[in-house]
């Protein structure tokens, strides 16, 4: 491993990883044994027992460039701003914008569901359940959280654009849910936490799972940490966390480098 290497919002020296946001979270990080990986590490190590029958992981449907809502310019010469539904913090950013009257100029999506973040996110949990002999996953694809901003916003849009929009949603999910289902070997449960909870936010929907499911351990890319981190801060208590530096740069923040205009979807607005 370099000496220093920067992943998402982690530094990784020596390496120990700490997290920019709380420079108590720090781990040993190891060089991976899964080809879809480069490093590993445990926070919140609690637990010696070393045996994992029932665990939690999930993969989020867009990366941060997947699905890109592209502003009007509101100055001549400067390029629209560019928001990410695939990111919590520009979600919120997407709405304040749209009530202020800012108009997005078109909507770029991935026909592809399948990028390097999908791909190396589902195969290094397939390597993981393997190697520990996970039989039990608890998974979560945040399907309903993208659709609940997507209804959030759906007044500032015509019904064809929408009608387009939860189309191409669907069939990602979908595609997503099958290659989890034909590359991870356990007994596997999607959970969706706003179908029985609806009164949750999104961001309770992501912490939900480890507030109420007993497991032996989180599978999670590093930058998700974000998530069983909130669990603990709040007093309750969480398991083992295993997690994993995919690639260099971290493929959540990556551009497509396949992603030509034949691979988008243009819609207009």
């Amino acid at each position: 491993m370099k000496k220093t290497l920067k992943y998402g919002s982690f530094s990784v020296d020596n390496n120990i990883a700490t997290w920019n946001r709380d420079e108590e979270v720090k781990f040993n990080m190891v060089s991976s044994p899964s080809e879809h990986c480069l490093y590993e590490g445990i926070w919140n190590n609690t637990d010696s027992s070393n045996a994992y029958s029932s665990a939690i992981a999930g993969v989020c449907i867009w990366n941060k460039y997947d699905c890109l809502f592209v502003f009007e310019s509101t100055c001549k010469g400067n390029p629209g701003a560019i928001r990410s539904l695939g990111s919590p913090r520009d979600q919120e950013d997407l709405v304040k914008r749209l009530n202020s009257g800012q108009k997005v100029e078109k909507v770029i999506i991935s026909s592809d569901p399948f990028g390097e973040y999908q791909t190396r996110t589902v195969s290094w949990q397939s390597d993981i359940v393997k190697r520990l002999s996970i039989k039990n996953l608890h998974y979560i694809v945040p399907f309903l959280e993208y659709k609940r901003t997507l209804e959030s916003i759906a007044g500032f849009f015509s019904e064809n654009i929408m009608s387009r929009l939860y189309e191409v949603l669907d069939f990602h999910h979908e595609e997503i849910r099958r290659y989890v289902l034909d590359n991870i070997n356990a007994d596997i449960e999607f959970i969706y936490p706003l179908r029985n909870n609806p009164e949750l936010s999104i961001e309770e929907s992501y912490t939900w799972p480890y507030e109420n499911l007993e497991v032996d351990m989180g599978i999670e890319e590093m930058e998700e940490v974000r998530i069983p981190y909130q669990v603990k801060m709040s007093g309750k208590k969480i398991p083992p966390i295993l997690l994993g530096m995919l690639n260099d740069p971290c493929p959540y923040n990556k551009k497509r480098e396949d992603l030509e205009k034949d691979k988008q979807l243009y819609i207009l607005n």
